[in-house]
């Protein structure tokens, strides 16, 4: 009987000794009141297992990855716009350039009439900016002077079977002193240096 009885006591004594553990001390703050995580979350964690990894799970990660390939081979075809774009601006400048040179070649027939050097100077000049008022008279034969002397410099150059060749530029108009000035604003002279002669062929 003593041992039976004793069974509701000690139980009960363990009760109001657990109570005591979990209520707090006189001027304490209770467990409950401090911050934490829900009771209801960390009993749904330990009760619930976590889902297994499937399929279906791995859907966006997927999507993201194809999202990635997207984006990659778009920044491809980009890059190949941008380089056959590259390349076709190239192409036009060298068409252009090549049909200036073959308008502005200076042959034997043109270096040998007066008429034929003049009317190649009125060609260049719807080609490029002069360098003077062409309604003058006295600074319109001046600068067909100096493009003629070019023309013909070019001319005998050309014959002379040397590797480079030269031809007419926006240049052909000036005098030694206007084009070395030009030619040299955006790298300027230091002191005492001289011009080389390659800057002097104008070509």
């Amino acid at each position: 009987m003593a041992t039976s009885s004793s069974f509701p006591l000690i139980s009960a004594l363990r009760s109001s000794d657990l109570t005591s553990r979990c209520l707090p001390a006189p001027g304490k703050i209770a467990w409950r009141d401090i911050p934490s995580i829900p009771q209801r979350r960390l009993l749904r964690d330990l009760i619930s297992p976590k889902p297994p990894v499937r399929a279906s799970n791995l859907k966006r990660p997927l999507e993201f990855g194809e999202e990635l390939r997207d984006l990659a081979a778009l920044k491809v075809i980009v890059n190949s716009e941008a380089q056959a774009k590259a390349e076709a601006e190239a192409k036009l400048r060298e068409l252009k350039v090549k049909k200036l040179r073959e308008d502005l070649e200076v042959t034997d027939d043109i270096a040998n009439s007066e008429a034929k050097l003049l009317a190649l100077f009125l060609k260049w000049l719807s080609y490029f900016d002069h360098h003077f008022d062409v309604e003058d008279e006295k600074a319109f034969k001046f600068r067909f002077g100096i493009f003629k002397e070019s023309a013909l410099f070019c001319n005998w150059w050309n014959k002379s079977g040397r590797s480079s060749t030269c031809g007419l530029n926006e240049f052909s108009d000036m005098t030694w002193e206007e084009f070395a000035n030009s030619s040299w604003k955006t790298y300027p002279k230091k002191a005492n240096q001289v011009i080389p002669d390659y800057l002097r062929k104008r070509a």
